[in-house]
């Protein structure tokens, strides 16, 4: 039998498989982790910072000098509690929203130079791009500015509320230099009460009500005969019949008051008061129906400030969010907050747009005066942008002044989300949103008009749509479109018609009447043009009751045209009970035929009085709801200037779109779900799903980029679950805009319950620079 032999093995052949080995397993480790995080430092490669993002640090100045400078301009202990006041506000704020308390700094500790070079610019702590917030720092001494200055240019981000720097430590006035420089701003005013003052009370009353402005009756006997003068015998026996309607309830609140109008109504210089709802009343354990009433007291045109205002007495005004911008992203375009201004509101205009943009201005259609072209363009009172290589944003108000929208659940929703992307853009994290509009539009356009009696130039304004290849929304009366099915067909045929109801919802009985009714109007118009009909607009001012909307959405109507002013210039699908219903609300000033048709005016009435509320509607990015008399189409002139002012809506970034393809676009933006998060300092990874029932087609999707960026690296994931996509369409066109901080995927199609995920990989200099060091 032969001997076992042990052979020796080789050491060295045995260390090099060993290190060949752990070679490769680290080669694989680095590459699952660029796959993961794109490029990357060494330092990021140990598992103990894998997936770690170091959070900025956040520095709150309470300023002693400040509190000093608000002492003097606010005697008798108003200055003191005023800057108190703003500054807890921030401390909310911030408290809300970060993981740790805010960094308190002091006069004599604003320490901003840069502790270590090796730990990136702009740092207070030995952190990269850490953020200082200005709460009403309005006296700084010029040491102070440098330092903010210096910080700011080298990385760091910087928040300017109300103002700063205006006085030295000595309360002696500087001027608008520090914000010139910084903010890119030029000083425009001071935002007063409004146009004239009033002191404004509101509360919570049990009971039911018509909606709409009501004033005393001293006050409606002294106007009444002005405004019967100017309303056809229909509209004024229409508005007496509401006020019939609202004595009967003898609603104690009320007693002395007249309903007057709905509550679009403006530019009142006389008490009045409003009433909105229904809400529910609490009382104990049981919850009622009820209605807000809001008391607006006339002060005449004083600036004289009375301090301080009680929370809900402060004299308010309406600020205006702009959409698509990266600190509105997710609030509505065209939404108008309610801002109080004991505190004047500060209003500026943007001398460097290359590097600064506008979010809002403090402008309101529905109460201010009318507005000429372009004046808004430059006008602003929040702004954002970039100052060297850090982060700068402009508020003209404070978070206290935000006082009269506490206890309303929409506003402290889209206050909550503007602030939310206040601080991530500040603190360089990504910023995710969905434009409103199709790709290549800024904002929406919808012509209306009414078919009603005996609509002089229906035929005309037919020939006229289709010529210029306009998709409107014509509301038809069941009457005249039984008389006229062929004019009715071609209407819809070029773009839609609507249902107009010419009964009063609010004397019709239960919603079995008004679903029978709804549908005996829906069935005779839809045989009529042998499609769907899915829009409705009441002849009858006023808010719609509950029981029209019930009705309304049980019969498949998909949109409503009410002739009030909401809260926002997009689009609204409501909530539930009636969440299949979008409703598309007064967005401009909306002209009687005789203004239009002024001789006054000249040929160009369309122009000056339509323009100016497009281009504003264009800057919000909402929808021109612009409703055209029937009379126009009478006129060849106006017919001609109307062809002429569409083609300057064509110019513009105007999406032309009828009322059921606004509905069916917002539902579907309202289903595209999109996410985004940090992987490392240059890869994000963004999550794109459609969650609707329709394919989603020319989207724009934006993410806010933590850095300036020369181009980005897109990979690609898709997974559909219902069939495989080309390929050509797997890596989204794109587009970086705002100096490479802003870039927009253009998402071609996206079927129903599809999603796509993409990795991308951020370039720039800087990158290339640091990693390659690495």
């Amino acid at each position: 039998m032969r001997a076992l032999q042990i052979q020796r093995i080789n050491f060295l052949w045995f260390l090099t498989l060993g290190v060949t080995a752990l070679s490769a397993a680290f080669l694989v480790y680095l590459l699952l982790l660029e796959s993961a995080l794109g490029a990357f430092r060494i330092s990021e490669a140990s598992p103990t910072n894998l997936g770690v993002i170091q959070r900025p640090t956040v520095g709150l100045l309470e300023s002693a000098s400040s509190r000093a400078a608000y002492e003097r301009l606010f005697p008798s202990g108003a200055g003191m509690a005023r800057y108190d006041s703003i500054h807890v506000s921030w401390e909310r704020v911030l408290m809300q929203r970060l993981p740790k308390d805010p960094l308190k700094l002091s006069d004599g500790n604003l320490s901003l130079k840069l502790s270590s070079r090796a730990a990136g610019p702009g740092s207070l702590m030995g952190q990269e791009h850490d953020v200082l917030i200005l709460p009403a720092a309005l006296s700084l001494s010029d040491a102070q500015l440098v330092q903010i200055e210096e910080f700011v240019r080298e990385g760091g981000s910087l928040l300017v509320s109300w103002s700063a720097g205006l006085y030295d430590e000595n309360q002696r006035w500087r001027g608008w230099g520090f914000l010139e420089r910084t903010m890119g701003i030029r000083f425009d005013r001071y935002v007063e009460p409004g146009r004239g003052a009033f002191r404004v009370s509101t509360d919570t009353f049990p009971g039911v009500v018509p909606t709409g402005v009501y004033v005393p009756k001293r006050v409606y006997n002294s106007i009444k005969g002005e405004r019967l003068n100017y309303m056809s015998a229909r509209e004024a026996a229409e508005l007496r019949r509401i006020q019939q309607q609202a004595e009967a309830h003898q609603f104690a609140p009320l007693t002395d008051y007249v309903w007057l109008d709905t509550l679009g109504i403006n530019n009142l210089d006389f008490d009045y008061a409003t009433v909105e709802g229904p809400v529910g009343y609490r009382s104990g354990s049981t919850t009622n129906e009820g209605v807000i009433v809001s008391y607006y007291t006339w002060r005449g045109f004083s600036n004289k400030s009375e301090t301080p205002f009680p929370r809900t007495g402060g004299v308010t005004r309406r600020f205006t969010l702009r959409g698509n911008t990266p600190i509105t992203a997710g609030i509505p375009g065209g939404y108008r907050a309610k801002i109080q201004v004991y505190n004047p509101g500060v209003s500026v205009r943007i001398t460097d747009p290359d590097r600064v943009y506008s979010a809002g201005f403090w402008y309101d259609f529905a109460t201010d005066p009318p507005i000429q072209q372009d004046v808004l363009n430059p006008v602003s009172g929040l702004v954002y942008g970039t100052f060297g290589e850090g982060r700068i944003v402009f508020m003209g108000f404070s978070p206290d002044a935000l006082g009269a929208s506490s206890g309303d659940p929409e506003d402290e929703e889209m206050l909550g989300r503007l602030f939310d992307n206040v601080l991530s853009f500040l603190q360089r994290e990504p910023i995710v949103w969905t434009h409103d509009w199709p790709l290549g539009h800024a904002a929406a356009v919808m012509m209306t008009a009414n078919m009603a009696g005996s609509s002089p130039g229906a035929t005309r304004m037919a020939t006229f749509f289709e010529n210029e290849n306009v998709s409107a929304t014509v509301f038809v009366d069941e009457s005249i479109g039984s008389n006229l099915p062929e004019l009715v067909s071609r209407l819809y045929d070029q773009g839609d018609v609507g249902i107009l109801d010419p009964t009063s919802d609010r004397s019709t009985g239960s919603v079995d009447v008004l679903r029978a009714r709804f549908r005996r109007y829906r069935k005779a118009l839809m045989d009529i043009v042998g499609g769907p009909v899915t829009g409705y607009r009441s002849f009858r001012r006023g808010a719609l009751a509950r029981a029209t909307k019930e009705a309304l959405s049980s019969e498949g109507y998909t949109y409503f045209l009410p002739d009030s002013i909401g809260r926002r210039t997009t689009p609204k699908i409501m909530g539930a009970p009636y969440e299949s219903l979008t409703r598309i609300g007064v967005t401009a000033r909306e002209y009687e035929s005789n203004q239009l048709l002024s001789t006054d005016r000249g040929p160009m009435a369309l122009d000056s009085l339509l323009l100016p509320e497009a281009y504003r509607v264009l800057d919000e990015g909402g929808v021109f709801r612009l409703t055209l008399p029937m009379e126009i189409f009478t006129s060849e002139e106006q017919v001609s200037r109307l062809g002429q002012f569409v083609q300057r809506l064509r110019q513009e970034k105007f999406w032309i779109a009828s009322g059921s393809e606004i509905a069916h676009w917002w539902r579907l933006r309202k289903g595209l779900n999109v996410s985004v998060e940090q992987r490392s300092k240059s890869r994000i990874f963004v999550r794109v799903s459609n969650d609707n029932g329709n394919t989603a087609e020319e989207a724009t999707v934006s993410i806010t980029l933590g850095e300036s960026v020369t181009s980005v690296n897109i990979l690609p994931e898709l997974i559909n679950i219902l069939k495989p996509v080309a390929d050509e369409i797997d890596v989204p066109p794109f587009v970086l805009r705002e100096n490479g901080t802003v870039l927009d995927l253009i998402i071609k199609q996206l079927k129903p319950q599809q999603y796509r995920i993409f990795h991308i990989d951020l370039i720039n200099s800087a990158f290339t620079t640091r990693f390659a060091a690495n």
